[in-house]
């Protein structure tokens, strides 16, 4: 499958800098760092900071990548850490379109954010 293959791929471009932050973070740790960029990149859209919520949001993807990689590296995976990785995520992607909305109501109206949501969580 891709996502497998995607995963191969993700883990070694995390690897070295996964051994190093595992060293001092768990990776639930780093899930809720990955979970405070997100928070971020919703503020920023809010105050229509547009770059600022696209460094953010990368960070967000980077960081939510690397919780996983830190915790097949090191062992550390539990049933916890997943549960609370998919809810930090599913927070974060009901928050942006919610986000647009409420700044661009002209533009992105109540419709689209229905229909946004629904497609981000339905993964």
């Amino acid at each position: 499958m891709l996502d497998i293959l995607l995963r191969e791929i993700k883990d070694k471009a995390f690897t070295p800098f996964g051994l190093f932050i595992g060293k001092v973070f768990s990776p639930n740790a780093i899930g809720v760092v990955s979970f405070l960029f997100g928070s971020g990149v919703i503020f920023f859209l809010y105050f229509q900071k547009t770059y600022f919520a696209l460094a953010f949001w990368i960070f967000n993807r980077i960081f939510d990548g690397l919780d996983g990689t830190v915790a097949r590296l090191y062992s550390s995976q539990s049933d916890f850490g997943g549960y609370l990785d998919i809810l930090l995520d599913f927070i974060i992607y009901a928050g942006i379109p919610i986000a647009i909305t409420v700044t661009y109501p002209r533009t992105f109206n109540f419709y689209r954010i229905i229909y946004f949501t629904r497609i981000l969580l339905s993964e």
